[in-house]
């Protein structure tokens, strides 16, 4: 039925919105003292059916319970925002518990510093690893992709900083 007017409109929008698809916070498994996560989606602020969000990842460390003493976080991900990718770096590092990444497909891009910042990093047979750069986009003037140049060698920097470490 096609709508006729902006209450029909809004109905069918809300409609839309109610079927959209959900990513629910990152699955835990919690074996004696060790908890599995899996981060197998892009890593995106917005986080919910677009991919997962440093606040998504947050929520499932912060209910994890006090013996956690080794959080395994597999890896099959594109990457995405490098912002939320180094909030998921710090959101692991403030937890007490050792970390350790295991690439089992892809660790592209955001994956492969949030992999590499565990305190171990172990690749599985056949996985891939994909470092790069940060790099964006800019809509703008020349000061405005200057702006950018400079965030952007700030963050490779960063980086680097975590790969070498």
């Amino acid at each position: 039925m096609k709508p006729r007017n902006a209450a029909e409109v809004r109905a069918f929008l809300n409609r839309r919105a109610e079927k959209r698809p959900q990513n629910a916070l990152p699955s835990v498994r919690i074996d004696g003292t060790t908890a599995t996560l899996r981060l197998f989606d892009p890593i995106d602020s917005y986080g919910e059916w677009w991919g997962m969000s440093a606040k998504e990842l947050a929520a499932a460390v912060d209910e994890l319970p006090s013996h956690i003493a080794t959080i395994e976080l597999l890896i099959n991900s594109p990457g995405g925002d490098v912002f939320d990718g180094l909030a998921m770096v710090n959101v692991l590092r403030a937890h007490q518990a050792r970390t350790r990444a295991v690439v089992q497909g892809m660790a592209a891009s955001a994956a492969s510093f949030i992999a590499c910042a565990a305190d171990e990093c172990v690749m599985a047979p056949n996985s891939t690893m994909m470092i790069h750069d940060a790099w964006g986009v800019c809509v703008g003037n020349a000061d405005d992709m200057l702006a950018l140049g400079a965030v952007l060698d700030q963050a490779s920097g960063n980086l680097a900083e975590i790969y070498a470490a």
